[in-house]
This record gives C-alpha cells, sequence and structure tokens, in this order.
C-alpha cells in the first residue's frame, strides 16, 4: 500500500491554542513511525488551493477563525473532500470559517 499523503494545516486567525507544537509534533511522528502516511504541516493558507490539494489524500485542520483564504481556496476544499479524499478536523477546526457555511454543513456543525 503506498504512503498517504497528509496536509495539516494549523493557522490561527482567532484563538491561538498552545497545544499546536504537540499536535503537529504528534502527526509528523506518527506518520514516521507507523509508515501509513507522510505528513507536511503548515500555518501557510495559501497551500490550500485546488492545483496543491491534487498531491494529498487527506487534510488535518487544526486552525480557528476566519482563515486567510479565498472563496476559490474555501470550495477547492469541499470539492476535495467531496471527491472522496479524506478530511480531519481537530477539536478547534470546528471553531473555522463561521461565515463560510458549506464548512459548517461538511463538518456537521461548529463549536458553541
Amino acid at each position: 500500500m503506498p504512503t498517504l499523503k497528509v496536509l495539516m494545516l494549523t493557522h490561527s486567525a482567532g484563538f491561538k491554542h498552545d497545544c499546536l507544537p504537540v499536535a503537529e509534533k504528534s502527526i509528523r511522528q506518527l506518520g514516521k513511525k507507523s509508515g501509513v502516511y507522510e505528513a507536511t504541516v503548515t500555518e501557510d493558507c495559501s497551500i490550500v488551493n485546488a492545483d496543491n490539494l491534487k498531491r494529498y489524500d487527506v487534510l488535518i485542520f487544526c486552525t480557528t477563525g476566519e482563515l486567510p483564504m479565498s472563496e476559490e481556496q474555501k470550495f477547492a476544499l469541499i470539492d476535495f473532500v467531496k471527491s472522496g479524499k479524506g478530511f480531519v478536523g481537530i477539536h478547534n477546526a470546528t471553531d473555522t470559517f463561521y461565515k463560510f457555511p458549506q464548512y459548517g454543513e461538511m463538518l456537521g456543525g461548529y463549536i458553541g
């Protein structure tokens, strides 16, 4: 089985959780130790776009707030999931994109 390519986005446009460095390190280490996936971890929202997402099998959001992403990028995220790719929202991902209802629908709701 080929190694999965995982992209983890950790941008905080709202409250920045102290646990982010631990989460980033844990995701990287789990991938290396298991050999199941290779993780790219970044705060850079520009990496979430239709062309770049083609390289990944799974997208992990450990994010908060209204991320600095264009409508095109936001819909690229939705299309990524609709195409059958994986999405993992960790804890505070439910505190992201309140002004983008398609994200909330995909996630199944928001925090609070």
